[in-house]
Protein backbone atom coordinates (compact mmCIF):
# COMPACT_ATOMS: atom_id res chain seq x y z
CA UNK A 1 0.00 0.00 0.00
CA UNK A 2 3.27 2.12 1.12
CA UNK A 3 4.16 1.82 -2.78
CA UNK A 4 1.60 2.43 -4.74
CA UNK A 5 1.24 5.77 -2.82
CA UNK A 6 5.18 6.73 -3.66
CA UNK A 7 4.63 6.09 -7.04
CA UNK A 8 1.21 8.19 -7.64
CA UNK A 9 3.81 10.99 -5.59
CA UNK A 10 6.49 10.40 -7.76
CA UNK A 11 3.97 10.35 -10.66
CA UNK A 12 2.39 14.12 -9.56
CA UNK A 13 6.07 15.31 -8.89
CA UNK A 14 7.00 14.74 -12.56
CA UNK A 15 3.85 15.23 -13.49
CA UNK A 16 4.13 19.06 -12.21
CA UNK A 17 7.76 19.50 -13.71
CA UNK A 18 5.79 18.87 -17.03
CA UNK A 19 8.10 15.48 -17.09
CA UNK A 20 5.00 13.73 -18.55
CA UNK A 21 6.28 10.59 -19.62
CA UNK A 22 8.23 9.79 -16.22
CA UNK A 23 4.78 10.75 -15.03
CA UNK A 24 3.57 8.37 -17.45
CA UNK A 25 5.99 5.71 -16.32
CA UNK A 26 5.30 5.90 -12.54
CA UNK A 27 1.51 5.69 -13.12
CA UNK A 28 2.36 2.66 -15.33
CA UNK A 29 3.66 0.80 -12.54
CA UNK A 30 1.40 1.88 -9.86
CA UNK A 31 -1.58 0.51 -12.31
CA UNK A 32 0.70 -2.85 -12.34
CA UNK A 33 0.85 -3.36 -8.42
CA UNK A 34 -0.51 -6.83 -7.52
CA UNK A 35 -2.47 -5.83 -4.22
CA UNK A 36 -5.77 -6.72 -2.76
CA UNK A 37 -7.22 -3.57 -2.74
CA UNK A 38 -6.12 -1.97 -5.64
CA UNK A 39 -9.54 -0.74 -7.01
CA UNK A 40 -9.54 1.40 -3.81
CA UNK A 41 -6.90 3.57 -5.65
CA UNK A 42 -7.99 3.20 -9.30
CA UNK A 43 -10.13 6.53 -9.20
CA UNK A 44 -7.02 8.39 -8.19
CA UNK A 45 -4.99 6.36 -10.91
CA UNK A 46 -7.76 6.88 -13.45
CA UNK A 47 -7.42 10.85 -12.35
CA UNK A 48 -3.66 11.15 -12.76
CA UNK A 49 -3.72 9.28 -16.50
CA UNK A 50 -6.70 11.74 -17.07
CA UNK A 51 -4.45 15.10 -16.45
CA UNK A 52 -1.50 13.33 -18.25
CA UNK A 53 -3.56 12.75 -21.45
CA UNK A 54 -4.67 15.98 -20.75
CA UNK A 55 -1.52 17.98 -20.55
CA UNK A 56 0.30 16.46 -23.84
CA UNK A 57 -3.14 16.74 -25.90
CA UNK A 58 -3.17 20.79 -25.04
CA UNK A 59 0.47 21.71 -25.36
CA UNK A 60 0.21 19.65 -28.86
CA UNK A 61 -3.15 20.42 -29.86
CA UNK A 62 -4.46 16.63 -29.98
CA UNK A 63 -7.98 15.89 -29.76
CA UNK A 64 -7.06 11.93 -29.99
CA UNK A 65 -5.22 13.05 -26.73
CA UNK A 66 -7.84 14.90 -25.24
CA UNK A 67 -10.71 12.79 -25.52
CA UNK A 68 -8.34 9.81 -23.96
CA UNK A 69 -8.20 12.18 -21.27
CA UNK A 70 -12.42 12.45 -20.59
CA UNK A 71 -12.23 8.30 -20.60
CA UNK A 72 -10.10 8.40 -18.51
CA UNK A 73 -11.99 10.97 -15.75
CA UNK A 74 -15.15 9.44 -16.83
CA UNK A 75 -13.64 6.11 -15.07
CA UNK A 76 -12.28 7.90 -11.92
CA UNK A 77 -15.83 8.99 -11.58
CA UNK A 78 -17.15 5.56 -11.17
CA UNK A 79 -14.76 4.70 -8.78
CA UNK A 80 -15.08 8.39 -6.35
CA UNK A 81 -18.21 9.48 -5.35
CA UNK A 82 -18.44 13.12 -5.57
CA UNK A 83 -15.48 13.85 -8.00
CA UNK A 84 -16.40 17.02 -8.75
CA UNK A 85 -12.03 17.55 -9.72
CA UNK A 86 -12.56 14.24 -12.67
CA UNK A 87 -15.68 17.15 -13.89
CA UNK A 88 -13.46 20.52 -13.33
CA UNK A 89 -10.56 18.96 -15.79
CA UNK A 90 -13.35 17.85 -18.06
CA UNK A 91 -14.69 20.97 -17.98
CA UNK A 92 -11.29 22.34 -18.62
CA UNK A 93 -10.62 19.88 -21.93
CA UNK A 94 -13.62 21.07 -23.27
CA UNK A 95 -13.04 25.05 -23.13
CA UNK A 96 -9.72 23.92 -25.15
CA UNK A 97 -11.65 22.39 -27.66
CA UNK A 98 -14.44 25.41 -28.42
CA UNK A 99 -16.94 23.51 -26.66
CA UNK A 100 -18.30 26.16 -24.23
CA UNK A 101 -21.79 24.73 -23.68
CA UNK A 102 -20.91 22.10 -22.33
CA UNK A 103 -17.81 23.49 -20.47
CA UNK A 104 -20.17 25.40 -18.69
CA UNK A 105 -22.63 22.92 -17.37
CA UNK A 106 -20.04 20.45 -16.32
CA UNK A 107 -18.10 23.36 -14.65
CA UNK A 108 -20.82 24.57 -12.72
CA UNK A 109 -22.42 21.56 -11.66
CA UNK A 110 -18.53 20.97 -10.08
CA UNK A 111 -18.50 24.00 -8.34
CA UNK A 112 -21.77 22.90 -6.88
CA UNK A 113 -20.43 19.95 -5.93
CA UNK A 114 -17.49 21.52 -4.40
CA UNK A 115 -19.16 23.65 -2.53
CA UNK A 116 -21.58 20.97 -1.02
CA UNK A 117 -18.70 18.86 -0.12
CA UNK A 118 -16.12 21.28 1.60
CA UNK A 119 -13.54 20.92 -1.48
CA UNK A 120 -11.99 24.44 -1.36
CA UNK A 121 -9.40 24.12 -3.62
CA UNK A 122 -11.42 22.73 -6.47
CA UNK A 123 -13.98 25.11 -5.77
CA UNK A 124 -10.83 27.71 -6.86
CA UNK A 125 -10.46 25.59 -10.01
CA UNK A 126 -13.83 25.13 -11.57
CA UNK A 127 -14.17 29.34 -10.48
CA UNK A 128 -10.69 29.79 -12.71
CA UNK A 129 -11.79 27.76 -15.26
CA UNK A 130 -15.47 29.34 -15.02
CA UNK A 131 -13.80 33.08 -15.81
CA UNK A 132 -11.36 31.51 -18.34
CA UNK A 133 -14.58 30.01 -20.16
CA UNK A 134 -16.14 33.87 -20.55
CA UNK A 135 -12.90 35.27 -21.23
CA UNK A 136 -12.80 32.64 -24.44
CA UNK A 137 -16.74 33.32 -24.95
CA UNK A 138 -15.72 37.03 -25.05
CA UNK A 139 -18.19 37.99 -21.93
CA UNK A 140 -15.37 40.06 -20.72
CA UNK A 141 -17.58 41.71 -17.99
CA UNK A 142 -18.68 37.81 -16.45
CA UNK A 143 -15.34 36.82 -16.40
CA UNK A 144 -14.04 40.30 -14.47
CA UNK A 145 -16.79 39.74 -11.95
CA UNK A 146 -16.33 35.74 -11.83
CA UNK A 147 -12.43 36.63 -11.20
CA UNK A 148 -13.65 39.03 -8.23
CA UNK A 149 -15.31 36.35 -5.82
CA UNK A 150 -12.30 34.43 -6.08
CA UNK A 151 -10.45 33.78 -2.49
CA UNK A 152 -7.05 32.76 -2.40
CA UNK A 153 -5.46 32.16 1.00
CA UNK A 154 -1.39 30.98 2.03
CA UNK A 155 -3.00 27.72 1.54
CA UNK A 156 -4.09 27.44 -1.64
CA UNK A 157 -1.56 25.18 -3.73
CA UNK A 158 0.91 27.16 -5.97
CA UNK A 159 -0.45 25.61 -9.25
CA UNK A 160 -4.10 27.40 -8.55
CA UNK A 161 -2.33 30.85 -7.46
CA UNK A 162 -0.34 30.63 -10.77
CA UNK A 163 -3.39 29.67 -12.98
CA UNK A 164 -5.41 32.68 -11.22
CA UNK A 165 -2.61 35.41 -12.21
CA UNK A 166 -2.69 34.40 -15.30
CA UNK A 167 -6.08 35.21 -15.90
CA UNK A 168 -5.84 38.30 -14.05
CA UNK A 169 -2.99 39.04 -16.68
CA UNK A 170 -5.09 38.23 -19.64
CA UNK A 171 -8.11 40.49 -18.45
CA UNK A 172 -5.61 43.25 -18.01
CA UNK A 173 -4.48 43.01 -21.56
CA UNK A 174 -7.75 43.12 -22.59
CA UNK A 175 -8.82 46.02 -20.75
CA UNK A 176 -5.55 47.71 -21.32
CA UNK A 177 -4.57 48.06 -17.97
CA UNK A 178 -0.83 47.15 -18.31
CA UNK A 179 0.41 48.05 -14.86
CA UNK A 180 -0.96 45.29 -13.92
CA UNK A 181 0.01 43.09 -16.23
CA UNK A 182 3.69 43.44 -14.76
CA UNK A 183 2.94 43.59 -11.01
CA UNK A 184 0.99 39.98 -11.26
CA UNK A 185 3.28 38.83 -13.77
CA UNK A 186 6.11 39.75 -11.10
CA UNK A 187 4.35 37.45 -8.60
CA UNK A 188 3.59 34.66 -11.09
CA UNK A 189 7.68 34.43 -12.91
CA UNK A 190 8.11 33.81 -8.55
CA UNK A 191 5.76 30.95 -8.16
CA UNK A 192 6.99 29.45 -11.22
CA UNK A 193 10.37 29.61 -10.81
CA UNK A 194 9.45 28.24 -7.05
CA UNK A 195 7.78 25.16 -8.11
CA UNK A 196 9.41 24.63 -11.24
CA UNK A 197 6.62 25.21 -13.56
CA UNK A 198 8.10 25.86 -16.96
CA UNK A 199 4.65 26.05 -18.15
CA UNK A 200 3.11 29.03 -16.68
CA UNK A 201 6.49 30.59 -16.68
CA UNK A 202 6.01 30.64 -20.73
CA UNK A 203 2.58 31.95 -20.47
CA UNK A 204 3.70 34.94 -18.30
CA UNK A 205 6.20 35.65 -20.92
CA UNK A 206 4.02 35.58 -23.44
CA UNK A 207 1.79 37.64 -21.66
CA UNK A 208 4.79 40.17 -21.12
CA UNK A 209 5.76 40.64 -24.76
CA UNK A 210 2.11 41.02 -25.82
CA UNK A 211 2.10 44.09 -23.44
CA UNK A 212 5.69 45.38 -24.19
CA UNK A 213 4.81 44.87 -28.13
CA UNK A 214 1.20 46.95 -27.60
CA UNK A 215 3.66 49.68 -25.96
CA UNK A 216 6.39 49.65 -28.65
CA UNK A 217 8.72 48.12 -27.07
CA UNK A 218 10.44 46.06 -29.04
CA UNK A 219 13.63 45.07 -27.37
CA UNK A 220 11.67 43.88 -24.13
CA UNK A 221 9.07 42.19 -26.37
CA UNK A 222 11.35 40.11 -28.56
CA UNK A 223 13.39 39.24 -25.11
CA UNK A 224 9.86 37.45 -23.97
CA UNK A 225 8.80 36.04 -27.30
CA UNK A 226 12.06 34.38 -27.67
CA UNK A 227 12.15 33.17 -24.09
CA UNK A 228 8.58 31.57 -24.51
CA UNK A 229 10.01 30.16 -27.86
CA UNK A 230 13.18 28.61 -26.42
CA UNK A 231 11.49 27.53 -23.21
CA UNK A 232 8.69 25.70 -24.91
CA UNK A 233 10.81 23.82 -27.35
CA UNK A 234 12.66 22.36 -23.92
CA UNK A 235 9.03 21.13 -22.40
CA UNK A 236 7.57 20.27 -25.97
CA UNK A 237 4.77 22.93 -25.64
CA UNK A 238 4.46 23.01 -29.62
CA UNK A 239 1.23 25.30 -28.80
CA UNK A 240 3.15 28.12 -27.25
CA UNK A 241 6.15 27.83 -29.54
CA UNK A 242 3.23 28.19 -32.55
CA UNK A 243 2.18 31.51 -30.83
CA UNK A 244 5.66 32.69 -29.68
CA UNK A 245 6.88 32.44 -33.94
CA UNK A 246 3.33 34.22 -34.66
CA UNK A 247 4.63 37.06 -32.26
CA UNK A 248 8.24 37.42 -32.86
CA UNK A 249 7.36 37.58 -36.69
CA UNK A 250 4.70 40.17 -35.82
CA UNK A 251 7.50 42.35 -34.18
CA UNK A 252 9.65 41.87 -37.30
CA UNK A 253 7.10 43.09 -39.26
CA UNK A 254 6.71 46.51 -37.37
CA UNK A 255 10.20 46.78 -37.76
CA UNK A 256 9.65 46.56 -41.19
CA UNK A 257 12.60 43.67 -40.79
CA UNK A 258 10.36 41.84 -44.15
CA UNK A 259 12.46 38.91 -44.31
CA UNK A 260 12.74 38.33 -40.78
CA UNK A 261 9.10 38.26 -40.84
CA UNK A 262 8.47 35.92 -43.36
CA UNK A 263 10.73 33.29 -42.41
CA UNK A 264 9.04 32.82 -38.90
CA UNK A 265 5.42 32.71 -40.23
CA UNK A 266 6.74 30.66 -42.86
CA UNK A 267 8.26 28.31 -39.98
CA UNK A 268 4.87 28.22 -38.45
CA UNK A 269 2.75 27.08 -41.80
CA UNK A 270 5.21 24.49 -42.51
CA UNK A 271 6.05 23.33 -38.68
CA UNK A 272 3.21 23.86 -36.75
CA UNK A 273 0.17 24.25 -38.86
CA UNK A 274 -1.51 21.15 -36.46
CA UNK A 275 -1.36 24.24 -33.63
CA UNK A 276 -3.15 27.33 -35.10
CA UNK A 277 -7.05 27.37 -35.39
CA UNK A 278 -8.50 28.15 -39.03
CA UNK A 279 -8.41 32.31 -37.70
CA UNK A 280 -5.10 31.88 -37.05
CA UNK A 281 -4.52 30.10 -40.37
CA UNK A 282 -6.00 32.91 -42.29
CA UNK A 283 -4.26 36.05 -40.58
CA UNK A 284 -1.03 34.02 -41.01
CA UNK A 285 -1.80 34.06 -44.65
CA UNK A 286 -2.71 37.53 -44.84
CA UNK A 287 0.69 38.26 -42.94
CA UNK A 288 2.39 36.54 -45.58
CA UNK A 289 1.08 37.83 -48.39
CA UNK A 290 2.15 41.17 -47.34
CA UNK A 291 5.54 40.53 -46.38
CA UNK A 292 5.61 38.91 -49.71
CA UNK A 293 4.23 42.08 -51.44
CA UNK A 294 6.37 43.97 -49.51
CA UNK A 295 9.38 42.00 -50.76
CA UNK A 296 8.58 42.25 -54.50
CA UNK A 297 7.41 38.30 -54.43
CA UNK A 298 3.91 39.33 -56.13
CA UNK A 299 3.35 35.72 -56.80
CA UNK A 300 4.03 34.58 -53.79
CA UNK A 301 2.06 37.22 -52.36
CA UNK A 302 -0.97 36.60 -54.49
CA UNK A 303 -0.88 32.91 -53.57
CA UNK A 304 -1.16 33.43 -49.70
CA UNK A 305 -3.99 36.14 -50.24
CA UNK A 306 -5.65 33.36 -52.16
CA UNK A 307 -5.34 30.69 -49.16
CA UNK A 308 -6.63 32.80 -47.03
CA UNK A 309 -9.78 34.37 -48.93
CA UNK A 310 -10.90 30.91 -49.49
CA UNK A 311 -10.45 29.37 -46.60
CA UNK A 312 -12.34 33.02 -44.80
CA UNK A 313 -14.87 31.76 -47.71
CA UNK A 314 -15.42 28.47 -46.30
CA UNK A 315 -15.46 29.72 -43.19
CA UNK A 316 -17.85 32.57 -43.84
CA UNK A 317 -15.85 34.93 -42.20
CA UNK A 318 -16.84 38.29 -44.28
CA UNK A 319 -14.84 41.00 -42.68
CA UNK A 320 -11.25 39.06 -43.33
CA UNK A 321 -12.86 37.70 -46.72
CA UNK A 322 -13.01 41.92 -47.63
CA UNK A 323 -9.51 42.47 -46.38
CA UNK A 324 -8.06 39.71 -48.59
CA UNK A 325 -10.27 40.00 -51.69
CA UNK A 326 -9.08 43.76 -51.46
CA UNK A 327 -5.26 42.69 -50.92
CA UNK A 328 -5.68 40.71 -54.34
CA UNK A 329 -7.60 43.41 -56.03
CA UNK A 330 -4.96 45.43 -55.68
CA UNK A 331 -2.22 43.31 -57.14
CA UNK A 332 -4.48 42.58 -59.78
CA UNK A 333 -4.87 46.27 -60.13
CA UNK A 334 -1.21 47.48 -59.84
CA UNK A 335 0.54 44.69 -61.64
CA UNK A 336 -2.24 43.38 -64.19
CA UNK A 337 -2.46 39.92 -63.20
CA UNK A 338 -5.67 38.79 -64.77
CA UNK A 339 -7.64 35.89 -63.28
CA UNK A 340 -6.27 33.14 -65.29
CA UNK A 341 -3.16 33.94 -63.70
CA UNK A 342 -4.12 34.17 -60.56
CA UNK A 343 -6.22 30.90 -60.75
CA UNK A 344 -2.84 29.08 -61.20
CA UNK A 345 -1.26 30.73 -58.32
CA UNK A 346 -3.77 28.60 -55.80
Amino acid sequence: MQNINKLLSLSELAFSQQQFEKASEYLSLAFNQDLVDLETYMGKLYQMQGRIFSKKGQYNSDKTLLNKAIENFNKAKEYLPNDSISNTKIGEILIFLKDFSNAETILENALISSRENKQVNNEIAALINLVRLNIENRQLDKAIKLSESILLTESTPDILKIEYHLLLMTINIRTHTFDKVEEFAKKCIALCKKTYNKEGEIQTLNAKGIVYAIKGEYKQAFESFWSAHDKSIEIGYRLMTARALINIGNIFSSLYNYKEARKRHSKVINEYLDQIDTYTYIILCHNLGGTNYELGNNEEALKYYLKGFETAKAENIYRLQAILLYEVSKIYAEFGYGRQNARRQK
